[in-house]
């Protein structure tokens, strides 16, 4: 039976053989404290990327708009072999923390500091009611395990004014999110995946902001006519009491012309 150490030698050497070819090899999904995970692993600048599977951001960079998976955590590695134990590592240890994955020492740091530097009354998840920064596009108060359990319900709007389509954005009241301020590493990344698409199809694209859909669908057609006759019917103003009786009466009197008054 093959030891963890050949297990990792192995594994090791096959995403080596895919980072020959590719510019990066993503991990199977995976969910570290409750969040549904994606971790990529980069060639160039040996660097680890925890993001978000759910949940995406904006961010400006050299006056352009880049729109992102949100990057939980990153970090860089020496060899494959120790990018695998960091992963292992992460992804058995690692809490959240206002958006950030952290080891359990500086988690623990972060919780005995509230005591110290007390949260606003306000600064609450509307949901849960624990304490964070983390906002919808609207400005209420939502954690992101909240935030992330809505979405697994497909539930996209916000929980409190029912805004639509803006829970999948993550944002803070402070307005500072880490695809921002790691920039510079995360606007490298998303340069590599737009080269790794123009070279390999299969990957997909990189993210374009969502759009709103339409409040009602179209409607569709048998034929030309059927669309015409429903738009007759829909410009003709409703008869009233005297024009439905004109109308049966000289209904009634075509009929007694005619000889078929029955």
């Amino acid at each position: 039976m093959a030891t963890k150490r050949q297990m990792r030698k192995e594994l090791a050497e096959y995403i080596r053989t895919r980072l020959t070819n590719h510019k990066f090899y993503v991990f199977r999904s995976v969910i570290i404290d409750g969040i549904n995970c994606y971790i990529i692993l980069y060639r160039k600048n040996k660097l680890i990327n925890v993001e978000s599977i759910h949940t995406s951001c904006t961010f400006i960079k050299n006056n352009k708009t880049h729109y992102q998976k949100y990057s939980l955590y990153h970090t860089n590695y020496d060899t494959i072999e120790n990018a695998i134990d960091k992963i292992e590592f992460i992804t058995r240890t690692y809490k959240l923390y206002n958006g950030d994955l952290m080891d359990e020492k500086n988690y623990n740091a972060y919780k005995l500091e509230e005591e110290f530097i007390p949260y606003k009354d306000y600064q609450s998840c509307c949901i849960c009611y624990k304490n964070t920064i983390e906002t919808t596009l609207c400005n209420h108060y939502i954690c992101f395990h909240c935030r992330e359990k809505c979405l697994v319900l497909r539930k996209f709007d916000c929980p409190l004014c029912r805004k639509q389509n803006i829970l999948s954005e993550y944002n803070t009241d402070h307005g500072l999110i880490n695809n921002e301020q790691f920039s510079n590493t995360l606007y490298f990344i998303a340069e590599e995946e737009e080269e790794e698409y123009a070279d390999n199809p299969v990957v997909p694209p990189p993210l374009t902001p969502p759009t709103t859909p339409p409040s009602t669908p179209p409607r569709l057609y048998q034929n030309q006519d059927q669309e015409e006759e429903e738009e007759e019917e829909e410009d003709q103003e409703p008869e009233n009491f005297s024009q439905r009786c004109s109308r049966a009466i000289q209904q009634g009197l075509t009929r007694i012309l005619n000889g078929n008054n029955t």
